[in-house]
């Protein structure tokens, strides 16, 4: 008797180190979170997390148009955020909108067939989602053009972000996202609209937030010679609690 009682001590010895050990890793260990986070700010990141977003698929093809859509559509926002971020979506990516755009002022006749294709990736980063469409387009015997939209909400508050929305230093972020655009687009040899130091930086500014970094994004032609296409510049601001701070 003596000798079962002493095995069964010895087990639930056993049992409260293995408890006290796990709770020890748990609480001291390395913490399983989401990219871009650290452990305390799991709870501001999750706001990002909780936003739904489905794609909706055209594709066909005839011999006038070859066209893929891969289009985003938020789903769980308030109703008045929901309806307006995806008309605005809508509009700047469906093709016919697409078509019409491209083919304005041109004759009919001389159009050709238009291709176009859409997909888009989604990146969380605390309480903002960033979805970033990417847009292929081009009419037969023209040059293709490939452009970015961006669109960026805010899941904590409910609402679209404008790109001051994601700065701690809200008085002074255009003058420094500028200056930075134009030290990296004349390090690249890029010469901007009007020369570097005209461009402006407007509250409607293109941006989204990937790997935890601020991306500014300008679509062809829209701030220097189309030739150099599409341009994305990666802001080195630091991201502190879920804005950025210079």
């Amino acid at each position: 008797m003596n000798k079962k009682i002493l095995v069964l001590v010895i087990v639930i010895i056993l049992i409260c180190v293995a408890a006290v050990l796990v709770f020890k890793f748990k609480n001291n260990g390395a913490v399983a979170s989401n990219p871009g986070t650290n452990s305390q700010d799991n709870e501001q990141y999750q706001y990002a997390a909780t936003l739904t977003v489905t794609p909706t698929t055209t594709e066909f093809s005839n011999k006038n148009m070859n066209v893929r859509c891969i289009i985003p559509k938020f789903t769980n926002l308030n109703t008045s955020v929901n309806n307006y971020i995806n008309s605005k979506i809508e509009k700047d990516l469906i093709y016919t909108n697409v078509f019409d755009e491209v083919t304005a002022g041109l004759d009919s006749s001389s159009i050709g067939k238009f291709t176009y294709s859409v997909n888009y990736e989604r990146f969380n980063c605390f309480d903002f989602v960033s979805i970033v469409a990417t847009q292929n387009i081009e009419l037969e015997g023209s040059r293709s053009i490939v452009r970015k939209k961006c669109y960026v909400v805010d899941a904590k508050n409910d609402r679209t972000a404008n790109l001051k929305d994601v700065f701690a230093n809200k008085s002074s972020y255009k003058s420094k996202v500028k200056s930075e655009v134009s030290k990296q687009a004349e390090e690249k040899g890029i010469e901007l609209t009007g020369g570097n130091d005209i461009f402006s930086i407007e509250d409607t500014q293109s941006f989204y937030i990937k790997n935890d970094k601020l991306h500014i994004y300008f679509e062809p032609s829209e701030v220097s010679a189309a030739a150099n296409g599409e341009l994305d510049f990666e802001m080195p601001f630091k991201l502190n609690n879920g804005v950025f701070e210079f």
